[in-house]
């Protein structure tokens, strides 16, 4: 008897999660939650919430991107499925900061080198060209 109604706690739990799996938030809480996922590394969530349909290129109230949280945390697998889904790897914050700034600031070095691979610019200037704000990523390299 206990081990049946083990097995039917079991069969609920899998039924919950299988309902919450089912409901798909509106658009901006998507692009949110991926966001939020990007920052952690996690791919799993990040994958679910792409094929839902979250915007890779969505931006923050900065206007910072899932792939601008990516390159900033060192979250490599998070960055390269970004990049698969589509994501901008040049699109720059409200300050002109971009993925490979971010990256190069933090030291990402295997980032750095992915967003080069997939054509990341070496000359974008950020807008206010000084030295705490990154002006170029290959002036970033040099820190």
């Amino acid at each position: 008897e206990q081990a049946a109604r083990e097995q039917a706690v079991r069969e609920q739990a899998e039924r919950d999660r299988a309902a919450r799996e089912q409901v798909v938030p509106d658009s901006k809480h998507l692009d949110h939650q991926l966001r939020t996922a990007a920052k952690n590394g996690d791919v799993v969530e990040m994958r679910r919430l792409l094929d839902w349909g979250a915007d890779p290129d969505s931006i923050d109230a900065r206007g910072y991107t899932a792939l601008a949280f990516t390159a900033h945390y060192g979250e490599e697998d998070a960055l390269l499925m970004l990049i698969k889904a589509g994501a901008t790897v040049d699109r720059a914050s409200e300050t002109g900061n971009t993925a490979l700034m971010r990256a190069a600031k933090a030291g990402h070095a295997r980032l750095v080198l992915r967003l080069l691979q997939s054509g990341a610019s070496t000359t974008a200037r950020n807008d206010r060209a000084d030295l705490l704000q990154w002006p170029t990523p290959m002036y970033v390299g040099r820190l």
